[in-house]
């Protein structure tokens, strides 16, 4: 069952993951970044070996994955996409980039790749800014994707830093949820009991009244007030208590 993302305002998202990889080590990356993303997040995560540049399209936020390939080089797959980019229009489109790279091997191209690519997508009226992540803890000479000293993106050294993989990959999920304003909407079996109880209740109570049911993650003032919010000694909001468990938000 999918559920629409919304981002600010609540505007419905459609986020989803390309990469092109010659080893292998693009797509366990892309992989692991859509599970910690979670699957009600990411529409689509793929290879772009058999796709077109128009399967690019139709998406509010791209996560395009690449590594930097020999001295500076794209990987085949992008390298053929590359000038195909030119032909298609991606205003508007965010994109968010990560790139893979041996700052040993090669740190005077270290992420070459991934800056090239996202100029491309820039060039064609994507809109950047976003997962932009800091250089101080790689040790390389140059790069085209440093940006005022930091990444276009995340910046995954496998060759060297593997153990660092999976920690970089949990922050950064988490600073682009924020930085996209990202509100995840998870379906009702996914919920804990006691929010599922409390949306329950909501939709009897209120949907009674008004003929329609709250999904999870909908909560009317009145509804709102009856659950604990309300306002503290000061005179603040109260938010209602959300459950914290590991993989659900909203």
């Amino acid at each position: 069952m999918r559920m629409n993302i919304k981002g600010m305002h609540g505007v419905p998202m459609r986020i989803a993951t390309f990469y092109g990889t010659n080893t292998g080590y693009t797509e366990d990356v892309a992989d692991e970044i859509k599970d910690t993303l979670g699957p009600l997040l990411v529409e689509s995560c793929q290879n772009i070996e058999d796709l077109s540049v128009e399967d690019l399209q139709g998406y509010d936020v791209l996560l395009l994955g690449i590594a930097t390939w020999d001295v500076g080089d794209l990987p085949d797959d992008w390298a053929m996409f590359f000038d195909k980019l030119d032909e298609s229009d991606f205003t508007g489109t965010k994109v968010v980039m990560f790139g893979l790279g041996d700052q040993r091997g090669y740190p005077e191209t270290f992420l070459d790749a991934m800056g090239l690519l996202y100029r491309k997508f820039l060039a064609r009226g994507a809109v950047g800014g976003f997962g932009f992540w800091p250089t101080e803890d790689y040790d390389f000479v140059g790069s085209l994707a440093v940006y005022d000293d930091t990444f276009c993106g995340l910046a995954i050294d496998e060759d060297n830093e593997d153990h660092l993989t999976h920690g970089r990959i949990e922050k950064w999920c988490a600073q682009i949820k924020r930085e996209l304003g990202v509100l995840h909407v998870c379906p009702p079996e996914e919920a804990p009991p006691r929010v599922r109880e409390a949306a329950s209740w909501g939709a009897r109570s209120l949907g009674g009244r008004l003929g329609v049911q709250s999904p999870i993650g909908f909560r009317p003032s009145s509804v709102r007030r009856r659950l604990g919010a309300g306002r503290d000694s000061r005179g603040r909001s109260r938010p209602v208590t959300r459950s914290r468990r590991r993989g659900t938000s909203f």
